[in-house]
């Protein structure tokens, strides 16, 4: 099954070792689905199976988690798992996730029960170089594409940080409706330190935690967590706010930094 969501989820999750960390696999996990949920791939395949973003990720993170030991995500399991986990016709399931504008790729149909552990091991692991060169390459493109464009934001940036993607032309959410500008930065620092800098920055501003998150906006609203939690309409991303997490990335905690802004 080679459409436009396997493509995206394979290109990250090939780069995930059997023996990694569980939290490590998570936060790689994340990772993937939050580039997913910012390029828009999210909000059109859920909408057109009908399911909700939270059933989309959950979906697929099923899916995934059981097809990696099995064939790579190389095989069927994806697509044979997918459409019992989303409980979708297959159908349907081709229609919403499939891309006519992307290249077939003439690719060698491999059985995996016939390999040895040692053969599997080998592929699995040549697999996953593969795909971490791929998500590395991914990666760098769109840091590059964003890097000199930080002037554009009208909200303090913290430093020392780096940008890692910019949609300077905001997002599109499921009603087809652009949001604020979005940019995404990375820091070594403490989320502490980095919200210390923001509630100094913008003294104006409101600063709410919750589960790990802080949210540094002009006016809370009161049903912050449930805005939070509308990933199709993305109403958060309407306001000019920032959100500070922390994510452990190549065994580094690492502090994201993410902000919609009203460009001047």
């Amino acid at each position: 099954m080679k459409n436009l969501v396997t493509i995206i989820v394979t290109m990250g999750l090939l780069s995930l070792s059997l023996t990694t960390k569980a939290d490590e696999n998570d936060a790689m996990v994340e990772m993937i689905f939050n580039m997913m949920k910012q390029s828009g791939h999210m909000s059109t395949v859920s909408n057109c199976l009908g399911v909700t973003e939270t059933h989309f990720i959950k979906s697929y993170k099923k899916t995934i988690r059981a097809c990696i030991p099995q064939d790579g995500l190389e095989g069927d399991c994806m697509e044979k798992l997918a459409l019992k986990n989303f409980g979708v016709s297959k159908n349907r399931f081709d229609a919403c996730t499939s891309d006519d504008t992307e290249v077939t790729e003439q690719e060698e149909e491999i059985d995996y029960s016939t390999l040895s552990k040692e053969e599997r091991t080998a592929l699995l692991t040549k697999q996953q170089a593969e795909g971490m060169a791929r998500i590395e390459e991914m990666t760098a493109k769109l840091k590059k594409s964003s890097e000199g464009t930080e002037d554009k934001i009208t909200l303090p940036v913290y430093t020392p940080s780096t940008i890692s993607s910019h949609y300077n032309r905001g997002m599109k959410n499921s009603k087809g409706k652009m949001t604020l500008p979005v940019a995404t930065f990375t820091t070594q620092d403490s989320v502490e330190k980095v919200t210390k800098f923001y509630k100094k920055s913008l003294p104006d501003f409101e600063i709410n935690h919750n589960m790990g998150l802080y949210y540094v906006m002009k006016n809370i609203p009161d049903d912050l967590i449930k805005l939070s939690f509308d990933t199709q309409n993305l109403p958060l991303y309407f306001i000019p706010h920032i959100e500070i997490y922390n994510l452990k990335v190549s065994e580094k905690d690492t502090t994201f930094i993410v902000m919609s802004y009203k460009p001047s």
